[in-house]
């Protein structure tokens, strides 16, 4: 699922819902999935996956946060990928949390003709991006 945040007349940012379907977690109790879903990624963890797919990618932070009553490892990055139009830059926020059988991530993003573009169009659309986040419910 995705959704364009804010009106049209500002920055260009998106969010998407994916849930990965994990049939191994689906006899773990909610309690482990807790328990890992509240330990903080690493930096080195989000940009070795990143680099499989992206360019320029810098982990801005990582931590912890709740999406709804669910403890959920929360990233901010900056990357860069081609597109049919030249290199797009993005700045992302990316939320993740898990349920047995299921990984759900809920993830939002600006994006630019320059790095900075990319942070601004996010930044216009933080209020939107919050409203959103806070609406989540499992």
């Amino acid at each position: 699922m995705q959704a364009a945040v804010g009106p049209k007349n500002g920055g260009m940012a998106e969010c998407a819902i994916s849930i990965k379907l994990l049939p191994e977690t689906k006899s773990m109790r909610q309690k482990d999935l807790d328990n890992y879903s509240s330990q903080k990624s690493t930096p080195s963890e989000i940009e070795e996956s990143l680099k499989l797919q992206y360019n320029d990618v810098q982990v801005i932070a990582t931590g912890n946060t709740m999406l709804d009553d669910r403890p959920a490892r929360v990233e901010r990055v900056r990357y860069s990928a081609a597109s049919q139009k030249g290199k797009i830059f993005v700045y992302s926020l990316s939320i993740t949390t898990a349920k047995p059988g299921r990984i759900w991530t809920l993830g939002c993003s600006g994006t630019g003709w320059s790095s900075h573009e990319a942070e601004k169009n996010f930044g216009q659309r933080q209020m939107d991006i919050n409203r959103l986040i806070s609406t989540f419910r499992f």
